[in-house]
C-alpha cells in the first residue's frame, strides 16, 4: 500500500513552512495596512461555544494522544498519528508564537489552513485504512469522528470568524 502525500514527512514540512510563510506574509502586509483585513477582532467576536474548546482537547489531541500510546505496535496507525499530531502541535504553536504579534485574526487565518490540511490528512488516511484489512473497525469511526470534529471547526471559521474578519 503506497502512503498517502498528507502523511509524508516531507509533504507535513512544506505545508507547515507554507502555512507559517504565508501566515506571516498576511499578517505584515495586513499590519502595515497593504491589505484591508483588521485583525484586531478580538472585540468584534461572537461568544464562543460553550464546551467547543474542550472537545477539541478533548477528541482533536488527547484522544489521538491516547490512541497512539495504546496501538504504539500498529505501524499504520502510528503514521496515521504521528503525522496528525505534529500538524496538530505545529498549528497550536504558531497560534501561540503569531497571535500576540499580529492580534487575534491571525488565528483565524491559521485555523482554517490546518483545519483545511488536517481534514485532506485525514480524509486521504480514511482511505488508506479502509484498504488495510488487519485494522480494527474502531479506526475507522474513530477517523470519522475526528474529520466531523475538524469540519465543523472549518464551517465555524467559516461562518463566524472570516465574516468578521473581512469587515
Amino acid at each position: 500500500m503506497v502512503c498517502p502525500p498528507t502523511l509524508k514527512p516531507k509533504v507535513i514540512l512544506g505545508f507547515i513552512t507554507s502555512a507559517t510563510l504565508l501566515t506571516l506574509l498576511v499578517g505584515s502586509l495586513a499590519k502595515v495596512q497593504w491589505i484591508a483585513l483588521d485583525l484586531d477582532i478580538a472585540a468584534r467576536l461572537p461568544p464562543p461555544a460553550p464546551y467547543w474548546h474542550m472537545v477539541v482537547a478533548l477528541m482533536g489531541l488527547l484522544m489521538p494522544i491516547l490512541m497512539r500510546v495504546w496501538h504504539r505496535r500498529q505501524r499504520l496507525i502510528c503514521r496515521i498519528l504521528d503525522a496528525y499530531l505534529i500538524v496538530f502541535i505545529a498549528q497550536i504553536l504558531s497560534e501561540l508564537i503569531l497571535t500576540p504579534i499580529f492580534l487575534r485574526g491571525i488565528a483565524v487565518i491559521i485555523g482554517s489552513l490546518y483545519s483545511t490540511f488536517r481534514l485532506l490528512q485525514l480524509w486521504q488516511s480514511q482511505t488508506w485504512v479502509t484498504k488495510a484489512s488487519h485494522l480494527p473497525q474502531w479506526f475507522t469511526l474513530f477517523l470519522w469522528s475526528l474529520m466531523a470534529i475538524w469540519l465543523i471547526n472549518l464551517l465555524r471559521f467559516i461562518l463566524y470568524r472570516w465574516p468578521v474578519l473581512l469587515s
